[in-house]
């Protein structure tokens, strides 16, 4: 069933990027949707072993509504498999016309389906509820189950930003 709920998820989110982008003049007010890519650092190996883990990485928000980009860093912990990962993470997020988030995010990754939903806790947009769907890269599942596990996964998706 989660699986099911995550792949409506990200299909949901893929649909929304064929939506036409708002005017400038909406620049950085919510509701903002930007094209998602990170790459995350995993602390053991992801293996097919459920255990603890702590998860840091950077990434890029592109392609945002009203012309907008973002650099920004991730880092968190949480219980953390091949086959899932349960990880509460803290996102710092540096937009394109100076501004600066940082956000508190839950996330649920299955089978590298990853639905994360949280808020912009302080600076801008603060209040803000931010939804991010994001797919692992392509051998993700055999590279975590072979020998050693992985160490490292690329995530690509969709962040969105309401209200």
């Amino acid at each position: 069933m989660k699986l099911a709920s995550a792949i409506a998820a990200v299909s949901l989110a893929l649909a929304g990027a064929l939506v036409p982008a708002a005017s400038a003049s909406a620049a950085g007010s919510p509701p903002l949707s930007c094209a998602y890519e990170v790459t995350l650092d995993y602390a053991p190996y992801l293996s097919a072993i459920m255990s603890d883990k702590h998860v840091i990485g950077s990434g890029k928000l592109k392609n945002c509504t009203g012309g907008l980009s973002a650099t920004f860093r991730i880092v968190g912990d949480g219980p953390g498999s091949c086959f899932g990962q349960q990880f509460t993470l803290y996102q710092e997020i540096y937009w394109s016309d100076g501004e600066y988030s940082l956000i508190e995010l839950s996330s649920s990754i299955v089978l590298g389906i990853g639905v994360f939903t949280g808020q912009v806790i302080d600076y801008a947009y603060t209040g803000a509820h931010v939804d991010v769907t994001s797919l692992a890269g392509l051998g993700f599942l055999l590279s975590c189950l072979a020998p050693g596990g992985v160490h490292q996964v690329k995530f690509t998706g969709t962040e969105l930003f309401i209200g």
